[in-house]
Protein backbone atom coordinates (compact mmCIF):
# COMPACT_ATOMS: atom_id res chain seq x y z
CA UNK A 1 0.00 0.00 0.00
CA UNK A 2 2.85 2.41 0.75
CA UNK A 3 3.56 2.91 -3.04
CA UNK A 4 -0.18 3.71 -3.99
CA UNK A 5 0.42 7.01 -5.50
CA UNK A 6 -2.95 8.02 -3.16
CA UNK A 7 -0.54 8.63 -0.43
CA UNK A 8 1.19 11.90 -0.06
CA UNK A 9 4.69 10.82 0.99
CA UNK A 10 5.83 14.72 0.55
CA UNK A 11 7.38 15.95 3.90
CA UNK A 12 7.18 19.68 4.99
CA UNK A 13 10.44 20.34 7.24
CA UNK A 14 9.47 23.09 10.20
CA UNK A 15 12.93 22.31 11.43
CA UNK A 16 16.17 19.97 10.72
CA UNK A 17 14.42 17.55 13.12
CA UNK A 18 10.54 18.45 12.64
CA UNK A 19 8.54 17.15 9.36
CA UNK A 20 4.82 16.38 8.68
CA UNK A 21 3.51 14.45 5.69
CA UNK A 22 -0.16 15.41 5.00
CA UNK A 23 -2.54 12.74 3.96
CA UNK A 24 -0.10 9.74 5.23
CA UNK A 25 -3.06 7.90 4.99
CA UNK A 26 -6.27 7.31 2.99
CA UNK A 27 -9.92 8.88 3.44
CA UNK A 28 -11.38 5.46 3.99
CA UNK A 29 -8.32 4.04 6.34
CA UNK A 30 -9.10 7.93 8.29
CA UNK A 31 -12.95 7.29 8.59
CA UNK A 32 -12.76 3.45 9.59
CA UNK A 33 -10.16 4.41 12.53
CA UNK A 34 -12.76 7.68 13.25
CA UNK A 35 -15.88 5.50 13.69
CA UNK A 36 -13.90 3.93 16.77
CA UNK A 37 -14.11 7.18 18.27
CA UNK A 38 -17.96 7.35 17.78
CA UNK A 39 -18.48 5.50 21.01
CA UNK A 40 -17.89 6.14 24.27
CA UNK A 41 -16.81 2.66 25.47
CA UNK A 42 -14.48 0.78 26.32
CA UNK A 43 -11.90 3.88 26.65
CA UNK A 44 -9.86 3.82 29.85
CA UNK A 45 -7.93 6.32 31.03
CA UNK A 46 -4.01 6.48 31.09
CA UNK A 47 -2.02 8.74 32.59
CA UNK A 48 -3.47 12.46 30.29
CA UNK A 49 -4.76 10.20 27.88
CA UNK A 50 -7.67 8.70 27.20
CA UNK A 51 -7.25 5.11 25.29
CA UNK A 52 -8.92 2.33 23.37
CA UNK A 53 -6.66 -0.71 23.17
CA UNK A 54 -6.18 -3.69 20.30
CA UNK A 55 -8.27 -6.12 22.27
CA UNK A 56 -11.72 -3.78 21.50
CA UNK A 57 -10.48 -3.61 17.77
CA UNK A 58 -12.24 -5.44 15.15
CA UNK A 59 -9.79 -7.47 12.68
CA UNK A 60 -9.93 -5.08 9.84
CA UNK A 61 -9.22 -2.16 11.90
CA UNK A 62 -6.13 -3.96 13.09
CA UNK A 63 -5.10 -4.89 9.48
CA UNK A 64 -5.32 -1.09 8.66
CA UNK A 65 -3.18 -0.20 11.67
CA UNK A 66 -0.84 -3.08 10.70
CA UNK A 67 -0.57 -1.68 7.06
CA UNK A 68 -0.20 2.50 8.53
CA UNK A 69 2.68 0.72 10.80
CA UNK A 70 4.16 -0.85 8.10
CA UNK A 71 4.06 2.71 5.96
CA UNK A 72 5.86 4.51 8.96
CA UNK A 73 8.34 1.95 8.93
CA UNK A 74 9.04 2.19 5.16
CA UNK A 75 9.24 5.85 5.99
CA UNK A 76 11.59 5.74 9.34
CA UNK A 77 13.37 2.61 9.57
CA UNK A 78 17.64 2.67 8.98
CA UNK A 79 20.51 0.51 9.84
CA UNK A 80 20.63 3.06 13.04
CA UNK A 81 17.25 3.19 14.09
CA UNK A 82 13.49 1.36 14.13
CA UNK A 83 9.96 2.33 14.30
CA UNK A 84 7.76 0.48 17.06
CA UNK A 85 4.18 -0.18 16.25
CA UNK A 86 1.35 1.19 17.79
CA UNK A 87 -1.95 -0.40 18.19
CA UNK A 88 -3.47 1.98 20.77
CA UNK A 89 -6.39 4.51 19.76
CA UNK A 90 -5.86 7.50 21.81
CA UNK A 91 -7.73 10.91 22.83
CA UNK A 92 -7.49 14.08 24.71
CA UNK A 93 -10.47 15.86 26.69
CA UNK A 94 -11.08 19.80 27.45
CA UNK A 95 -8.96 20.59 30.50
CA UNK A 96 -8.45 23.94 31.86
CA UNK A 97 -5.00 23.63 32.43
CA UNK A 98 -1.95 25.23 29.83
CA UNK A 99 -0.86 21.55 28.65
CA UNK A 100 -2.31 18.47 28.08
CA UNK A 101 1.18 17.04 27.97
CA UNK A 102 3.67 19.31 29.70
CA UNK A 103 6.77 19.54 27.59
CA UNK A 104 9.50 16.98 27.50
CA UNK A 105 11.94 15.43 25.04
CA UNK A 106 11.40 11.74 23.86
CA UNK A 107 14.70 10.84 24.76
CA UNK A 108 15.12 10.95 28.09
CA UNK A 109 17.65 9.24 30.40
CA UNK A 110 16.31 8.18 33.78
CA UNK A 111 19.72 7.12 35.05
CA UNK A 112 20.04 10.69 35.74
CA UNK A 113 17.73 10.67 38.26
CA UNK A 114 18.59 7.51 39.87
CA UNK A 115 15.50 5.49 38.65
CA UNK A 116 17.20 2.89 36.47
CA UNK A 117 17.34 2.10 32.98
CA UNK A 118 14.56 3.13 30.48
CA UNK A 119 13.53 2.27 26.99
CA UNK A 120 13.16 6.18 26.39
CA UNK A 121 17.14 6.78 26.91
CA UNK A 122 16.88 5.19 23.79
CA UNK A 123 14.30 6.84 21.98
CA UNK A 124 15.81 8.68 18.84
CA UNK A 125 12.25 10.15 17.39
CA UNK A 126 8.68 10.37 18.10
CA UNK A 127 5.78 10.30 15.84
CA UNK A 128 1.96 11.34 15.69
CA UNK A 129 -1.04 10.39 13.48
CA UNK A 130 -3.41 12.98 13.62
CA UNK A 131 -7.32 11.89 13.08
CA UNK A 132 -9.50 15.30 13.48
CA UNK A 133 -9.25 18.72 13.71
CA UNK A 134 -12.86 19.81 15.40
CA UNK A 135 -11.57 20.70 18.27
CA UNK A 136 -10.15 24.12 19.92
CA UNK A 137 -6.41 24.09 21.38
CA UNK A 138 -4.48 21.09 21.17
CA UNK A 139 -1.57 22.44 19.36
CA UNK A 140 1.67 21.18 19.42
CA UNK A 141 4.65 23.62 20.46
CA UNK A 142 8.04 23.39 20.07
CA UNK A 143 9.78 25.43 23.02
CA UNK A 144 13.00 26.15 21.57
CA UNK A 145 12.10 26.37 18.52
CA UNK A 146 9.35 28.65 19.11
CA UNK A 147 6.96 26.25 16.55
CA UNK A 148 3.48 25.40 16.74
CA UNK A 149 0.89 23.31 14.62
CA UNK A 150 -2.21 22.14 14.65
CA UNK A 151 -2.27 18.91 13.11
CA UNK A 152 -4.73 18.40 10.22
CA UNK A 153 -6.66 14.79 10.16
CA UNK A 154 -4.39 12.09 8.64
CA UNK A 155 -1.33 13.81 8.99
CA UNK A 156 2.12 12.12 10.34
CA UNK A 157 4.35 14.33 12.01
CA UNK A 158 7.65 13.29 13.07
CA UNK A 159 10.66 14.90 15.62
CA UNK A 160 13.96 14.32 17.11
CA UNK A 161 13.84 12.55 20.47
CA UNK A 162 16.68 14.91 21.45
CA UNK A 163 16.45 17.82 24.44
CA UNK A 164 16.61 19.96 21.46
CA UNK A 165 13.48 19.79 20.58
CA UNK A 166 11.42 19.67 24.38
CA UNK A 167 7.71 20.02 23.14
CA UNK A 168 4.23 20.06 24.58
CA UNK A 169 0.47 20.06 23.77
CA UNK A 170 -1.69 22.74 24.48
CA UNK A 171 -4.39 21.87 26.44
CA UNK A 172 -7.87 21.13 24.20
CA UNK A 173 -10.30 23.61 25.50
CA UNK A 174 -12.92 22.26 23.91
CA UNK A 175 -14.09 19.17 21.58
CA UNK A 176 -11.91 16.23 21.85
CA UNK A 177 -8.53 15.24 20.25
CA UNK A 178 -7.53 12.00 18.43
CA UNK A 179 -4.46 10.43 17.38
CA UNK A 180 -1.84 7.67 18.47
CA UNK A 181 1.28 8.18 19.13
CA UNK A 182 4.48 6.26 18.45
CA UNK A 183 8.51 6.23 19.07
CA UNK A 184 11.59 5.56 17.23
CA UNK A 185 14.12 3.28 18.69
CA UNK A 186 17.94 2.66 18.33
CA UNK A 187 18.07 -0.32 15.95
CA UNK A 188 19.89 -2.29 18.74
CA UNK A 189 17.88 -2.07 21.22
CA UNK A 190 14.62 -2.94 19.73
CA UNK A 191 15.86 -5.72 18.08
CA UNK A 192 16.98 -6.83 21.29
CA UNK A 193 14.21 -5.83 24.08
CA UNK A 194 10.81 -5.08 21.74
CA UNK A 195 10.68 -7.30 18.83
CA UNK A 196 7.00 -7.56 18.73
CA UNK A 197 6.76 -4.44 18.95
CA UNK A 198 8.15 -3.17 15.64
CA UNK A 199 5.91 -4.29 12.01
CA UNK A 200 9.50 -4.57 10.57
CA UNK A 201 10.45 -7.16 12.91
CA UNK A 202 7.09 -8.85 12.68
CA UNK A 203 5.15 -9.58 9.33
CA UNK A 204 1.73 -9.86 11.38
CA UNK A 205 -0.14 -8.05 13.48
Amino acid sequence: MGNEKRFKMNKTYLDKGIFYIENFISKKELNLIKSHYESDSGWIKNGVFYEKHKELLDPETLRVIFDINMRISDLINSDEEIANSFYVLQKFLPNDQEWAIHPHSDRFDYRDTGSGESRSQYCTKGFILYYNDNYDGGEVYYLDKEIAIKPKPGMLLVHSGSKEYIHGVKAVKSGERWMSTGFVYEKEYLEKNMKGNSPALKQTP
